[in-house]
């Protein structure tokens, strides 16, 4: 039998118990709004054991799973949740939200129109379903689609953002534009329309506009960290990737923790050549946001640059000197780590000259290369090969070496060291003609579209006897749009003796052309047309005559860094001259590839 004390005592019990059970639901709670995912996880987890049917603790504790890529732990909770009150279209947007995070897009779209059946004025259902179908890429949907969510809520100005952003992705840029000014005009402090618009701004190449706009927004906050990933972006895009890369990593700096940062830096320092410093920050980017599509996207690229890779090829060419050439050539290469990088190159070649075969000769060869780069961004090349032929020459040693200085930098010097046989043609096969080349070369940026190439050669041909030749060449360039480059080339060369050796050696020798490039795509197909119209002058006495480049190339792709192409080209210049160089030389070159990467 209860006695009154014992009645007492177990009151007092209960209402220790259910204030120990508010402390603890307020504390989950407490930490939720506060942004501890970690804490609020184990409280919610707690919360749950002590009542399985605490719908707010299964809704929360799902999200936060879904946030540590726990998807199918996610759905479980959301299904408990969903069966305990199969009437919460916020839980059931949500189970929609953590599909598509998991890469079902289809079986989202299909859970948030399952709502709309019930409730087709549902904002969040409406914006749900408009923003997987952006991730889908059917953006015309998906721009539709938040139309119907402005109708409903003309005054959203969250979705007047997304409507923006849908627009950007679809390349309308002055609409999404015009969003951001209106946006603004109600409210210029608005820091997210603000930076916005800068992004539409630089995805329009208006970079200058977007940099003033980021710059306003880290005047009013030093530490704004999407201003900070923007600006640095705007700085990459502009080509100034010194900058770009300080700028990132300010950013990483300000926010460890953040994952666009770590992506946009290892997308610089890939840009700077970097391969090594690349991969390790988009593997950092990877580590914080497993799903981070920028980091995901760069990392494929540059695994697939730097796994296993071959390249066979074949190029017919034919002159107005008579010779005909066939060369069979395959390069296969591989980084074991990133910062090293090994290739090797094998090729044979059937030259004939005279038509009816009167001189046939034949050559072929092994190049074994290896290459590092060490920080910040200097390449190092080193080759070592052996070539034989039935000529003169027989067997004959090839060395190559490479300095490139950091790509990040405004100017690119390069320093080439050459030392092998020159078996391009019957008749310098049949000379067992070398070559021994030093030559430096340097590339400057001039903004985010023009830059200028120079070089400067020296160069001692082996055949009957020892022929020096000295070279210079001078190439400014633009690009006037994202598929058209436009460019002014001139180069200049001569040789100290004229010889019968093969090769193509006046005593002076230049050209100037106007070069025009226009490229394009088609979904798995890349094509571009290539004319260089110029003028030339072949010997120091010889007359200036009007010359012709002509190209074009034809690839298509049949997986990441996996493509078959055809090439041409067509010349009258002397650069494409074996021998002659006389003004009517004409030349004429078929090339079929495959490159095959491993992914």
């Amino acid at each position: 039998m209860m006695t009154p004390r014992m009645r007492v005592a177990l009151a007092l019990f209960g209402l220790l118990a259910s204030s120990n059970l508010g402390l603890a639901q307020s504390a989950a709670d407490s930490a939720w709004m506060a942004g501890d995912v970690n804490t609020a996880r184990e409280l919610y987890a707690a919360r749950l054991e002590a009542d399985s049917s605490d719908e707010l603790a299964l809704h929360r504790l799902a999200l936060t799973l879904a946030w540590d890529a726990r998807y199918d732990e996610s759905l479980d909770l959301l299904d408990r949740l969903l069966g305990i009150s199969p009437g919460n279209s916020e839980a059931r947007v949500d189970r929609a939200k953590v599909m598509a995070w998991s890469g079902d897009l289809q079986g989202a779209i299909r859970e948030v129109d399952a709502v709309l059946e019930g409730d087709p004025s549902y904002v969040p259902a409406l914006e749900a379903r408009a923003r997987y179908q952006a991730w889908r890429g059917d953006l015309t949907s998906a721009i539709a689609m938040q139309n119907e969510v402005l109708g409903v809520e003309p005054g959203n100005r969250n979705a007047w953002r997304s409507q923006a952003t849908y627009l950007v992705w679809d390349d309308r840029l002055s609409e999404a534009v015009a969003i951001y000014d209106s946006l603004l005009k109600s409210d210029p402090t608005d820091r997210d329309s603000r930076l916005g618009k800068a992004q539409a701004l630089a995805w329009s190449n208006r970079l200058d506009e977007a940099a003033a706009l980021y710059d306003g927004l880290l005047e009013s906050d030093s530490t704004d960290v999407d201003a900070l990933v923007g600006r640095a972006r705007v700085a990459a895009w502009e080509g100034r990737l010194i900058d770009a890369e300080s700028r990132w990593r300010h950013a990483v700096s300000a926010a460890p923790n953040q994952a666009s940062a770590y992506a946009g830096l290892g997308q610089t320092l890939r840009w700077q050549g970097r391969n090594a410093a690349s991969y390790e920050a988009l593997n950092q980017a990877i580590a914080l946001a497993p799903g981070h599509s920028e980091a995901g996207d760069e990392l494929r690229a540059l695994r697939l640059d730097l796994g296993p890779r071959a390249e066979p090829g074949i190029l017919f060419t034919n002159d107005s000197d008579r010779n005909d050439i066939v060369t069979v050539e395959a390069e296969a290469g591989w980084h074991p780590v990133p910062a090293v990088g090994v290739r090797a190159t094998a090729y044979y070649r059937d030259a004939r000259v005279g038509g009816s075969g009167s001189l046939q000769r034949s050559a072929g060869g092994l190049l074994l290369s290896g290459s590092t780069e060490l920080e910040p961004g200097w390449g190092l090349t080193g080759a070592i090969g052996v070539s034989s032929s039935d000529g003169t020459g027989g067997t004959t040693g090839r060395l190559e070496a490479n300095v490139r200085t950091p790509r990040r930098n405004p100017v690119v010097g390069s320093l080439d060291v050459v030392t092998g046989p020159l078996d391009e043609s019957a008749a310098l096969i049949e000379n067992g003609v070398t070559v021994d080349l030093l030559q430096a070369g340097a590339r400057a940026r001039l903004g985010s579209k023009w830059r200028v190439d120079g070089s400067a050669s020296v160069a001692s041909f082996d055949g009957s006897e020892s022929n020096r030749r000295v070279a210079g060449s001078l190439f400014t360039g633009a690009q006037v749009s994202g598929s058209f480059d436009v460019g002014l080339f001139a180069r200049a060369f001569g040789f100290e003796k004229q010889l019968s050796d093969g090769y193509f050696d006046p005593d002076l020798y230049w050209i100037t052309e106007l070069t025009a490039t226009w490229s394009s795509g088609s979904g798995n197909w890349r094509y571009s047309l290539d004319a260089a119209p110029g003028v030339q002058q072949v010997g120091g006495g010889g007359e200036i005559s009007a010359t012709i480049r002509a190209g074009g190339s034809l690839a298509y792709s049949f997986g990441p860094g996996r493509e078959l192409s055809l090439r041409t080209l067509y010349s009258t210049t002397g650069l494409n001259s074996f021998a002659s160089g006389s003004q009517d030389y004409r030349y004429l070159s078929v090339g079929l590839g495959l490159t095959w990467a491993a992914y």
